[in-house]
């Protein structure tokens, strides 16, 4: 029996965090002034691995027993003798590596089309500054843990789980939820939604934004407009900037979130 990955646990801590290049202010003003976030469909993300689970090979007698047995579960598109007849039929013309690869198309084509939004632990994270926020000149969005994103998992770097599409047990978004190891630095969470949930574009809850981090390279130009719509933002936001602390060689912020976004 091929077990389906396990439930991960519920992202840790108060706060989480995206962070975003400057090449797009205009982005951040959406999400600044009118709480809007972009959320991409799976298909969209960096890793071709990602959200498309490596599916288990049966072999053209399970695959057959599968298919065949959607009749009894009143899930075949014809009457019980007429689509057992059928399968034989198209399991004999293709042969299970084409069917196979017919199935894992089918369920790429469904996992891809959810919508994820990646976010990650902390703040202070030179791997995301430097490859999200374009070489510290970018920015970094803090959200509180609770509506919304009260529902953020953590990911956990683990490539070794495999679906067997005739298991209804692995219908499960948990697979959402797991990416390869070659990600890890990023120490990601995700909010995942299904397709139907709307978007691109989600109305947030603007008290959900508790900080904007700016980059310690950000340009002058772009820090002054981002302060700008900060302030004029219903409700205010704070915003801080980063430093590099050569004692400890680590991040640093100017000040902590006010006391009313805790």
């Amino acid at each position: 029996m091929i077990l389906p990955p396990p439930r991960t646990p519920p992202a840790s801590g108060s706060f989480v965090y995206r962070y975003g290049s400057a090449d797009h202010l205009d982005w951040l003003e959406t999400a600044l002034l009118h709480h809007k976030l972009y959320i991409p469909l799976a298909s969209e993300l960096n890793d071709l691995r990602d959200a498309r689970p490596k599916v288990h090979r049966p072999t053209l007698e399970e695959w057959v027993h599968f298919m065949k047995d959607l009749s009894r579960r009143g899930l075949a598109p014809a009457p019980l003798e007429m689509h057992s007849e059928m399968v034989d039929r198209i399991a004999v013309s293709l042969g299970i590596e084409t069917m196979l690869d017919m199935a894992v198309q089918a369920v790429h084509k469904l996992t891809t089309s959810f919508r994820v939004y990646s976010m990650s632990k902390r703040s202070d994270n030179l791997s995301m500054w430097e490859w999200y926020a374009s070489k510290h000149t970018g920015y970094c969005l803090e959200f509180a843990r609770a509506g919304l994103f009260g529902i953020v998992r953590e990911v956990v770097y683990d490539m070794s789980y495999v679906m067997d599409v005739t298991d209804d047990a692995h219908a499960t978004a948990n697979w959402f939820f797991y990416k390869s190891p070659d990600w890890s630095n990023e120490e990601e969470v995700r909010l995942v939604l299904p397709k139907h949930s709307g978007g691109p574009v989600l109305q947030i809850d603007p008290r959900l934004m508790s900080r904007v981090i700016l980059g310690k390279d950000m340009l002058s130009t772009n820090a002054e407009q981002v302060r700008t719509w900060a302030a004029t933002r219903v409700p205010p936001v704070p915003v801080v900037t980063a430093r590099w602390n050569p004692l400890d060689l680590t991040l640093i912020t100017d000040s902590e979130p006010a006391p009313g976004n805790r």
